[in-house]
């Protein structure tokens, strides 16, 4: 029995040490980058890297002081926050109809819906482009705002049809029996229940736009410019302006790191809430 303990308690230590590891692994380029963007250039430029430094501020400055960053920033916003509503209202509509609803082709439809996202962006920029400027919306919100919400709704039909299919279906006849419509019971019964995935699924939509960058490079230049095409210019012929880089690296972070710790706990949940379910 003592050995079973002793054995019990070896593991607990290893179990913890791995996890640790592991954290710094993972964090560490969010640690570095963030240091970094405290440093001065002959500091962040130094080999071996140091990591004791007098901090300065200027690098966050010289970002703010940038003309297009507010514009920018503002850009990403608008575009993340609308075409995730986008593709969240009618997906989550649509994987309540895979998830309850029987008809012919079910399974053919979902696979459909989910084929959309197989193929290689690079492959499809070229004819994306070409009927962008066909119809004058190059460098304009409303190209990224469709784009990404046709992206996310195949995520977003997949995502919630598993949430859905966690919830019994007798809670839905139930209210039914009560005098409930359709309406009032996917609002009222089920999408109380379905939240956390709900909110795994929006956060998901939120952070594969923000970093969306391919898209927003082809198709903008100076009016629709979003985070991730901006922080591409600090690469310049002189060299990569890594203090500037990586300030601009914590504040385009910032926002989705704070969204993540608000909603951590349904966050969590609906990862753990049929989210993987085949």
């Amino acid at each position: 029995m003592f050995a079973n303990r002793k054995n019990s308690i070896q593991f607990e230590i290893i179990r913890y040490l791995l996890t640790v590891l592991l954290l710094l692994f993972f964090f560490f380029p969010i640690v570095y980058s963030f240091l970094t963007s405290w440093k001065q250039p002959i500091d962040a430029f130094s080999i071996p890297p140091k990591w004791l430094f007098s901090p300065t501020i200027e690098n966050y400055i010289m970002v703010l002081r940038r003309a297009d960053f507010t514009k920018v920033y503002i850009n990403s916003l608008v575009v993340t926050v609308l075409s995730t509503a986008l593709a969240v209202i009618p997906g989550v509509l649509a994987g309540y109809a895979l998830s309850r609803f029987r008809f012919r082709s079910k399974e053919g439809v979902a696979n459909w819906i989910l084929s959309t996202r197989m193929g290689p962006a690079i492959g499809i920029v070229l004819p994306v482009f070409i009927f962008a400027k066909t119809v004058h919306l190059l460098d304009s919100l409303g190209i990224l705002i469709a784009l990404y919400t046709i992206f996310n709704l195949s995520y977003v039909v997949w995502m919630m049809r598993s949430f859905f299919d966690e919830i019994p279906v007798e809670l839905d006849e139930a209210a039914q029996v009560d005098g409930a419509s359709l309406l009032q019971v996917i609002i009222q019964v089920v999408f109380p229940l379905a939240a956390p995935g709900l909110v795994a699924t929006s956060i998901f939509c939120v952070i594969m736009t923000w970093n969306e960058f391919l898209w927003a490079f082809m198709l903008t230049n100076r009016n629709a410019k979003t985070l991730p095409v901006m922080m591409n210019g600090f690469i310049t012929e002189q060299g990569i302006l890594w203090g500037q880089l990586s300030a601009a690296s914590v504040m385009v972070v910032l926002p989705i790191f704070v969204f993540a710790l608000i909603i951590q706990k349904n966050l969590v949940r609906g990862m753990t809430f049929g989210a993987v379910k085949a």
